[in-house]
């Protein structure tokens, strides 16, 4: 009987397979780790994998660690830079100018419209500090690809709030 299941081709077949995936998996773990242990990192834990600065160098947050990222969720990287960045006292005022200078240019007073134009580029030459000024998203899969909007508008507007910029978050 058991000379009769060893000597069944399809038995046979499905034992190699089952051997190879196993070789392989054992020898896939060990070229991972290789790979990680040359460039001076641990392996990432199961689900993770780590974010590259340059090919071959892992980008490295502020504490000189380096990032890991959860695999399938979008890579959002917030671009940091001198912009328009309002105090909410000032902000405020920049709206009452838009106001006015749209209730001029409905009234067709000109001249109202290009004195509140200037005070209006004036208030936002005097208030270009750094802040966060975009994302940038990268996706790992299809599926991070579909959420990646909500994804990144999320960080931007949280990285509005370490700013005290919440003001700037539109309602839309």
């Amino acid at each position: 009987m058991l000379k009769d299941v060893f000597s069944n081709r399809l038995f046979i077949g499905a034992l190699a397979f089952f051997v190879l995936c196993v070789g392989w998996s054992l020898l896939s773990q060990r070229i991972f780790d290789q790979f990680y242990l040359q460039r001076g990192l641990k392996p990432p834990p199961r689900g993770y994998q780590y974010r590259w600065k340059d090919i071959g160098v892992p980008l490295l947050d502020e504490n000189g660690t380096p990032v890991l990222q959860k695999e399938g969720e979008p890579c959002v990287e917030i671009k940091m830079g001198v912009g328009f960045a309002p105090t909410r006292e000032e902000y405020e005022r920049y709206q009452q100018l838009q106001d006015a200078q749209g209730w001029a240019e409905s009234r067709g007073d000109v001249a109202e419209v290009n004195r509140l134009t200037a005070e209006i580029e004036a208030l936002e030459a005097s208030v270009q500090r750094m802040r966060p000024l975009y994302t940038m998203t990268t996706w790992t899969s299809s599926e991070a690809k579909s959420k990646s909007s909500q994804f990144s508008t999320a960080k931007f507007n949280a990285v509005l709030r370490e700013y005290d910029l919440e003001h700037l978050i539109s309602p839309y």
